[in-house]
C-alpha cells in the first residue's frame, strides 16, 4: 500500500490554496499542475502532493493521482512573494525507488527542471526545484507544474554516472607567450582539479601531452578498486607527440576503442570514442569531439550584443552571425550525425554520449525566451549545429537541467581571463537513448580554493580558457542508481543564477569630457593599437599594450585633458570583445601640471566587460596617470576607453595640435592639398554610414583574415571567382577625388586585381598588380563623385586570391585661378 511522507501541507506555514479553496485568488493567474507516467517506465499511480512555495508561504497546492486528478488548475494571487519553488511529496513504497520529474513553465516557457531519485536513503521523499522568480510582472503569468512519476525495483534503477567534457587549453600548460614559466604549475594544479571532481568518465581537448599525468593524477591515492584507462582519440600517421587533441578517461571497461577514420571534413582529431562497459552488462558509445573554430560564433554575436545594448550601428545580421557555422562546422556536423555514428554505434540501440568544444552557441540559448536578458542584446540566433544534433535526438544536458538561459547562462569562455559580454556556452555535453536520465549539471570556473590567491591564480582565475561542464546522469538498467555509495558520497552538482534584468551601469555623476578634448601616451602600446584610440569616443576600438615583444607590467597610460579640470569620477571602459589585458589592479595619479603626480585611488577590478568607475569629487587635476599592477592573463594592459567627468563644463580648451601620424599617407597627386586625415573619406571593412548603412558590403564567398589593415582593421579575402567587394563612400560634397586601395601584404595575392569605379560619370575598371603597391597606398586614378552614398568602387575576385582592407577617397582641390 502506498502512502504519502508524513510531512503535509500545513508544515510548509499558512493552509494551502488548493483547487478547492482557491482562497481569493484572481481569475488572471493561475497554475496548472500535471501528472503522467514517465516515457519507457512503468508509471506510479501517485498520490503526490505538489505545491507551490513563493518566499516561505505556500501560494498553491494539488494532490494528484493518475487515475483521478492528473491535471488540476489553481487560481493564484495578482502579486506573487518571491523567489518559488514546487515541493513534490511522493508516495512511499517498500523496496522500491522513484523517478520524479519536474518541470515548471511561465507562459508556456521551461524555467526550472529537476530530476531525483528516491528511495531508502530518503524517507521524506520530498523533490524539489531549485528556486525561480515570477514577481514583479506587470502582465498576468501562468505557471506549469508538469511531473512524471515513475515506479523502479530498487535494483533495477541503472548506472549513476558523472560525466566531464574539458578542454584545457594548450596541453594545461596555458598561453606559453603570457604564462610567465607557470605552465607546468597549471598543469599540476589541474589534474589535482580533475582528480577532486572525480568524473567517471571524462572528456578532454587539447590533451597536447597531458594525457598520462592526466590518467597518472586520476590513480593517484585511489582507494575504490576503481583504476582509470586514458584512451588517446586523436591518433594521425605521421602526428607529433604533443598533437594528440582528443583524449577519453574512465573506469569503466573499454571494449572497444574504434577505428580512426578521416574524411568529410572530420578526423581523428576532431571525433573519435570508444564503447564502455556498464556493470549490469550493458554498455555506452561515448566520444570525444572538437569543432573548428572559424569563423567565430561568439565574436560575432558578442558584438552585436554589445551594439544592441550600446544602440550602437549593428554591423552583422542574425543570419551573418549564425552563417558563421557553415564555413566548418555544419559540415563536420553533418560527417559526424550522418557517418561517424551509424559507422562506431552500428546504431544498436545503446546509450550515446557526446563531450567536447563545439566552438559554436546554441539555438536554446539565444531563443524568443532569453532574448530581453542581460548580454542577450535581444538577438534570436536559430544556430544550426547545436540545431542538428537536437533533430538528431540529442539532449544538451545542461540546458536539460538549466532550461532558462537567461538566468542560467553556462558560459564556458573565458574564465582564466573574463568572460566576454554575451554569454559564450560553446562546450556541451550531449545524450541521446531512451536509457539516458539527465540529472543535474554544472560548470566549473575557478581553481579549488587551496589554489586561491597565488601569483598563478592572480594571472589566470581558472587552469583554462574553457571552464570545465559536468553532468550527472543514470543509465537505466540493472543497478541501484542514485542510492550507489559511489553517488552518494558527491556533492550535487549545482549551478547559481545570474539576475537575467541586469543593465548596462549608468553614468557616473558629471559631465563627460568630449572626446576631441583629450590626448593620451602610454609606456607601451601594440601597432596599431596606439593609447589614442583610448580617449577617441569609440567602444570599438582600444589601446593595448605591446604584444611583440611583450612588456613586464607595470604599464602606464596618461590622459591629457588640455588644461585643469574639477573632476567627478574616470571610467574605465575594458575591451568589448576580448579578455586579455583588462585592468585588474591600478594605481590612479592626478597632475596640474604633468610633473608632480599624487595618488588619488587604489582600484581592483573584475574580469567582465562593463565599465568601471573611480570615484573623483574633489579632485582637480590636467593629467590622469593609471599605473596598471596587474592584467588578465599576464604581462598584458588594455582599455577602450578611459573617459574623464568633470563636476562642471569649463569651456573650450585652447587649440591643441593633434599627434602627427606615422601612417604613410596616399602619394602626392598634382593639383591636390596636402594629405590630412580629416579631408579624406576612408571606407574599411568596418564602415558604417550615418545612418547605419554599411559602407562595405559583400557578395559571393568571403573569409576573415589574420592580417590587419592599414589602421588594424579587419581584412578579407576570397579566391572564389566572380565574388565582390564593394566600399561604399559617404562623399561630404559634390567634386573629383583621388581613389587609392589598401591591399595586405601576402605572399599568395594575386598579380591582377580588377576593380571598378562608379561615380558621377560612367564606371570605369581598373585593373592593378597588388604586388606593386602591398602595405601602403596605391592611386587607381581620379573620378567625380556626387554627395552621398551614390557611388562605389567593386573589387570582382578573378583568379588566385584577392584581399580586402580599405579604399580612401581624397578631395581634389582645382587652382581657382583662371
Amino acid at each position: 500500500m502506498a502512502t504519502l511522507a508524513s510531512s503535509s501541507a500545513l508544515a510548509y506555514g499558512p493552509e494551502a490554496r488548493s483547487n478547492e479553496q482557491p482562497s481569493g485568488a484572481s481569475d488572471e493567474r493561475s497554475v496548472t499542475f500535471t501528472l503522467a507516467a514517465p516515457p519507457h517506465a512503468e508509471g506510479e499511480d501517485g498520490p503526490v502532493l505538489a505545491t507551490v512555495v513563493c518566499d516561505g508561504q505556500i501560494v498553491a497546492s494539488a494532490e494528484l493521482t493518475l487515475s483521478g486528478n492528473a491535471r488540476v488548475t489553481v487560481p493564484l494571487d495578482e502579486h506573487i512573494p518571491g523567489p518559488c519553488r514546487v515541493d513534490a511529496d511522493v508516495p512511499v513504497r517498500d523496496a522500491s525507488t522513484h523517478e520524479v520529474t519536474m518541470t515548471v513553465r511561465e507562459d508556456g516557457d521551461p524555467i526550472e527542471r529537476t530530476r531525483q531519485y528516491t528511495g531508502d536513503s530518503d524517507p521524506s521523499r520530498r523533490v524539489s526545484t531549485s528556486e525561480f522568480n515570477v514577481a514583479g510582472r506587470a502582465e498576468p503569468v501562468d505557471l506549469a507544474v508538469d511531473i512524471t512519476l515513475g515506479r523502479l525495483a530498487a535494483d533495477e534503477v541503472g548506472t549513476a554516472l558523472r560525466v566531464m567534457t574539458f578542454n584545457i587549453w594548450q596541453g594545461g600548460t596555458l598561453d606559453p607567450t603570457h604564462g610567465a614559466g607557470m605552465g607546468e604549475q597549471n598543469l599540476d594544479e589541474l589534474v589535482e582539479f580533475v582528480r577532486r571532481e572525480d568524473p567517471d568518465v571524462l572528456f578532454v581537448v587539447e590533451t597536447y601531452g597531458a594525457g598520462q599525468r592526466i590518467e597518472d593524477g586520476l590513480n593517484r591515492d585511489r582507494d575504490d578498486g576503481r583504476e582509470f584507462t586514458g584512451v588517446q582519440i586523436t591518433r594521425e600517421p605521421g602526428q607529433d607527440p604533443d598533437r594528440d587533441n582528443l583524449w577519453m578517461f574512465t573506469w569503466l571497461p573499454v571494449e572497444e576503442i574504434y577505428d580512426r577514420i578521416s574524411g568529410g571534413g572530420v578526423s581523428s582529431f576532431h571525433f573519435g570514442g570508444a564503447r564502455l562497459g556498464l556493470p549490469d552488462g550493458g554498455h555506452v558509445h561515448a566520444f570525444s569531439a572538437w569543432l573548428h573554430h572559424q569563423d567565430s560564433a561568439r565574436a560575432h554575436a558578442n558584438r552585436a550584443a554589445v551594439e544592441e545594448t550600446l544602440d550602437l550601428c549593428r554591423y552583422h545580421s542574425p543570419e551573418e552571425i549564425v552563417a558563421t557555422d557553415e564555413r566548418n562546422r555544419t559540415r563536420m556536423a553533418m560527417t559526424v550525425l550522418e557517418d561517424r555514428l551509424d559507422t562506431y554505434t552500428g546504431n544498436d540501440g545503446a546509450p550515446v554520449i557526446i563531450g567536447g568544444d563545439f566552438n559554436t552557441l546554441s539555438h536554446l540559448d539565444w531563443n524568443e525566451q532569453s532574448a530581453d536578458a542581460f548580454g542577450h542584446g535581444g538577438l534570436v540566433l536559430d544556430w544550426p549545429v547545436t540545431r542538428m544534433f537536437a533533430d538528431a535526438g540529442f539532449t544538451d544536458t545542461y540546458r536539460w537541467a538549466y532550461p532558462d538561459a537567461g538566468r542560467y547562462p553556462g558560459s564556458t569562455m573565458d574564465p582564466a581571463r573574463g568572460e566576454l559580454f554575451a554569454p559564450g556556452r560553446i562546450d556541451y555535453i550531449l545524450t541521446r537513448g531512451d536509457d539516458v536520465r539527465v540529472l543535474d549539471s554544472a560548470t566549473r570556473t575557478e581553481r579549488l580554493p587551496g589554489q586561491q590567491g597565488s601569483a598563478l591564480d592572480d594571472r589566470f582565475a581558472f587552469y583554462s580558457d574553457h571552464a570545465a561542464v559536468m553532468t550527472d546522469l543514470v543509465i537505466r538498467g540493472g543497478g541501484p542508481g542514485t542510492e550507489s555509495d559511489r553517488y552518494r558520497e558527491r556533492v550535487p552538482l549545482a549551478d547559481e543564477p545570474v539576475n537575467p534584468d541586469a543593465t548596462w551601469p549608468d553614468e557616473p555623476e558629471g559631465i563627460r569630457v568630449p572626446a576631441g578634448e583629450l590626448t593620451a601616451v602610454a609606456s607601451t602600446e601594440d601597432e596599431f593599437r596606439e593609447a589614442g584610440n583610448a580617449v577617441d569616443g569609440d567602444i570599438r576600438s582600444y589601446w593595448h599594450s605591446s604584444t611583440s615583444p611583450v612588456e613586464e607590467l607595470p604599464h602606464q597610460i596618461t590622459v591629457d585633458m588640455q588644461r585643469v579640470r574639477h573632476l567627478s569620477a574616470l571610467r574605465y571602459q575594458p575591451r568589448f570583445n576580448s579578455a586579455p589585458g583588462t585592468i585588474l589592479r591600478a594605481t590612479l595619479q592626478a597632475s596640474r601640471d604633468g610633473s608632480d603626480y599624487t595618488d588619488v585611488a587604489e582600484v581592483d577590478w573584475d574580469r567582465t566587460r562593463l565599465p568601471k568607475d573611480v570615484d573623483l569629487d574633489g579632485v582637480s587635476a590636467r593629467y590622469l596617470r593609471l599605473t596598471i599592477e596587474r592584467g588578465s592573463g599576464g604581462d598584458l594592459s588594455s582599455a577602450a576607453q578611459l573617459i574623464p567627468y568633470e563636476t562642471r563644463s569649463t569651456g573650450p580648451p585652447a587649440e591643441v595640435p593633434g599627434p602627427p601620424s606615422d601612417e604613410p599617407g596616399p602619394p602626392e597627386v598634382p593639383g591636390a592639398p596636402p594629405f590630412t586625415d580629416s579631408q579624406d573619406v576612408v571606407v574599411t571593412t568596418q564602415t558604417f554610414h550615418s545612418d547605419c548603412a554599411r559602407g562595405y558590403t559583400e557578395a559571393g564567398t568571403w573569409h576573415p583574415s589574420s592580417l590587419l589593415g592599414h589602421d588594424g582593421s579587419y581584412t578579407r579575402y576570397s579566391n572564389v571567382p566572380d565574388s565582390t567587394a564593394t566600399w561604399t563612400p559617404e562623399i561630404p560634397r559634390d567634386g573629383e577625388y583621388d581613389v587609392f586601395v589598401w591591399w595586405p601584404d601576402h605572399p599568395t595575392a594575386t598579380n591582377s586585381a580588377t576593380y571598378t569605379v562608379d561615380g558621377a560619370g560612367p564606371a570605369e575598371d581598373v585593373t592593378t598588380d597588388p604586388a606593386d603597391g602591398m602595405g601602403e597606398w596605391q592611386l587607381l586614378g581620379r573620378w567625380p563623385f556626387e554627395a552621398g552614398t551614390s557611388g562605389d568602387v567593386t573589387l570582382t575576385v578573378g583568379s588566385g586570391y584577392h584581399r580586402t582592407d580599405a579604399v580612401r577617397f581624397r578631395p581634389v582641390q582645382h587652382d581657382p585661378r583662371p
